[in-house]
């Protein structure tokens, strides 16, 4: 298993807490599941969970930087609402997504 950025942040906070993941995802009010797949990358960060990381486990503002960049770089996947796009918006974006998708990382970073 390899965890994302945020997980491995996540699990060094609650290893310097003495927690295990179960103890974490109560504090944190989320399953254990949950908190399992966040920390392995295989589900995005649920909204508000940064947040109550920062204030659970009193985060420095160095650390905040940290975790909220970590958070951002550990997105898998995003939700686009297509509503108000023309045809034309509509196909772009799908044949985008579609092409990412089935994309290595080297051609992804042809985009930027």
């Amino acid at each position: 298993m390899r965890l994302s950025e945020f997980g491995v942040q996540l699990r060094k906070i609650r290893i310097d807490n003495g927690e295990r993941q179960k103890d974490m995802a109560s504090r944190l009010g989320v399953c254990q599941s949950t908190l399992s797949a966040v920390e392995s990358g295989t589900r995005n960060v649920p909204k508000g969970m940064v947040e109550k990381v920062i204030k659970e486990y009193n985060i420095s503002e160095k650390g905040k930087k940290e975790i909220y960049k970590s958070a951002e770089n550990s997105i898998t996947s995003v939700k686009i609402n297509l509503k108000g796009c023309t045809k034309r918006q509509r196909a772009a974006i799908i044949a985008l997504g579609t092409s990412s998708s089935r994309s290595t990382r080297g051609s992804i970073s042809e985009l930027s």
